[in-house]
């Protein structure tokens, strides 16, 4: 109990505690927060829309997830992102027992899951409404659903709901992000089933999943092709065939080595507190090749890696079902190194947290001088306006290095708690991430466009809003209006915009319809909300002639069209 009381805080304090501060990021956090909350607004839970237009892009059970979080926690920062803290917590849980149950190793469960949490991709997903932490989730049960079907020994009651279960979190896996979620299952399974001569599994593994599979998929799928029967061609062949095998076409492309360096640099800091497993020796990795829960984490994590790899369509996201066993994988050996009291071992770490002591010490120091400065009326926040509101991000981030520093410096004799203190230290600035300043108004345009809405330029209720391409998502959710439409491009609502436009309800617009609608004087207010340079770009030339208001702050800037006045039409 002791051990998952750690991870637990550990959770609690990094993952739970920013989600409700940190801005909203463009484009994917308005995106989906604005499809659930049309969800909600519209009671039609079957189709995914977005400004009104069909989003085919994903099934639908993450827009459920978060849709859910808004009716019982409102529409706000913390619902939205908490499926996903929420997913994150689960499958460091899962890890954690599953290790625990296979292996009979407390802290090799304790310190696998802590690694997961504190690796640098899983926090910033763990923390931002992205669906990557809730596939992550489905595709790990899976896998350990395998596992421990295939290792009880007997057909019983134990292995048929292992296997009913590995069927159903295949199926959610599937309604949260497609066809990836049996691809990174079915890869590591048949990797570890050949590996330890398994062959029979092979026989009979797949059909009670097939079955739990398709009787949880069902409901809507069904439902989706009665209401939307081009769903299943666009989704499949667009989204996944062409995406994997697609080549410069494809979204994304990207070369065979593209997740090398991102697997590398995305572990940081977690990696810091494996680096004495090199130093394992013969002995101790000869128990550890062949150790089978190890075994089968090796293959969890490396095949999905490879066949992300092959995929033609990268994101540095795409890799995040890698993190969990990655993390099984790494700790045992620094952990067999630390507790045998290997000399080469002990002294790598000695070193290691030494060095990271004193950078924690001095960056902690930094950070708190800088968030000084930042306290008004302080002359640094004249140059940096964007961090005016960053005091105490910096202040209180900086003590939590300091703290970790010293702890770490005063527990030189104690692996493991200095691998303890590392972790509290770290959980700590995760928790000041919810501090941090809308640093950019293009990217994080939340504040700025409540802001120019409540100065009086405008009624954001009754308007006609325009905006452009991944705008759209940001101006639809700031200002509650779902018949937000788009100017000059629609970006990646291509397919909903074209659907929109057959049906006559348009969501693109033409820049002669725009101007058609500029003329009329019985119309309310017309507003385009824009990303702002500073310089009198080729749009706003373009409505030069049509008299309107500026309202600009920072990187967003609104153009407010009043009614024309009547009499004779502009020319």
């Amino acid at each position: 109990m002791r051990y998952f009381g750690w991870g637990l805080l550990f959770f609690v304090v990094a993952y739970l505690l920013p989600i409700a501060g940190r801005p909203l990021l463009r484009p994917d956090e308005f995106r989906y927060a604005e499809i659930p909350r049309e969800m909600i607004e519209s009671g039609d839970y079957v189709t995914p829309r977005l400004l009104r237009a069909r989003y085919f892009e994903k099934p639908v059970l993450g827009y459920w997830m978060v849709a859910g979080s808004f009716r019982l926690f409102g529409e706000n920062r913390f619902a939205l992102r908490l499926p996903m803290a929420a997913a994150t917590g689960l499958t460091a849980l899962l890890l954690g027992l599953w290790i625990r149950r296979s292996s009979r190793d407390r802290e090799w469960a304790l310190w696998a899951a802590l690694f997961y949490l504190s690796s640098g991709l899983v926090f910033v997903l763990g923390t931002t409404a992205v669906l990557d932490a809730v596939l992550c989730l489905f595709t790990t049960a899976t896998m350990l659903c395998v596992h421990q079907a295939v290792v009880t020994e007997k057909w019983n009651f134990e292995r048929l709901i292992w296997l009913v279960l590995c069927g159903v979190t295949a199926g959610l896996g599937f309604l949260t992000k497609g066809l990836v979620a049996w691809a990174v299952p079915g890869v590591a399974a048949a990797a570890w089933l050949l590996w330890t001569k398994r062959f029979k599994a092979f026989l009979w593994l797949p059909w009670i999943p097939l079955v739990a599979l398709a009787a949880t998929i069902a409901p809507w799928a069904l439902e989706i092709h009665r209401a939307e029967p081009d769903f299943w061609n666009y989704f499949i062949v667009v989204e996944h065939l062409q995406r994997f095998r697609g080549g410069e076409e494809s979204q994304h492309p990207e070369p065979f080595w593209f997740f090398i360096p991102i697997l590398a640099g995305t572990l940081f800091p977690a990696l810091l507190t494996v680096l004495p497993g090199a130093a394992a020796g013969k002995e101790s990795w000869r128990r550890i090749w062949n150790d089978p829960v190890w075994r089968f984490a090796f293959c969890a994590w490396l095949l999905p890696f490879v066949f992300f790899s092959v995929s033609s369509g990268k994101l540095a996201t795409y890799i995040l079902p890698c993190y969990p066993f990655l993390g099984a994988v790494l700790t045992l050996p620094a952990l067999e190194a630390l507790r045998g009291r290997r000399r080469t071992a002990l002294t790598i770490q000695l070193r290691v947290f030494d060095v990271l002591g004193w950078v924690l010490l001095a960056a902690g120091s930094g950070a708190v001088a800088f968030g000084a400065a930042l306290w008004p009326p302080a002359a640094l926040v004249r140059w940096l306006p964007a961090l005016s509101g960053g005091s105490w991000f910096f202040i209180l981030s900086g003590v939590s290095g300091i703290a970790g520093g010293i702890y770490i410096l005063r527990r030189r004799n104690a692996p493991l708690r200095r691998v303890a203190g590392f972790l509290g230290a770290l959980a700590l600035a995760g928790a000041c991430s919810g501090l941090v300043p809308e640093l950019d108004s293009d990217k994080m345009p939340e504040v700025d466009l409540r802001a120019l809405a409540a100065s009086g330029g405008f009624d954001p209720a009754r308007a006609h809003i325009f905006t452009y391409g991944q705008m759209g998502h940001a101006v639809a959710w700031v200002f509650r209006r779902s018949d937000t439409r788009l100017l000059f491009s629609a970006g990646e609502m291509n397919y909903g915009a074209d659907r929109a436009r057959a049906e006559k309800r348009p969501l693109l617009w033409s820049l002669p319809e725009f101007v058609q609608l500029l003329k009329r004087s019985d119309r309310p207010d017309v507003v385009y909300v824009v990303t702002w340079d500073g310089k009198n770009d080729r749009r706003f030339r373009m409505f030069a002639k049509y008299p309107h208001r500026k309202l600009p702050s920072r990187t967003v800037m609104v153009l407010v069209f009043p009614p024309a006045p009547a009499g004779p039409p502009a020319r």
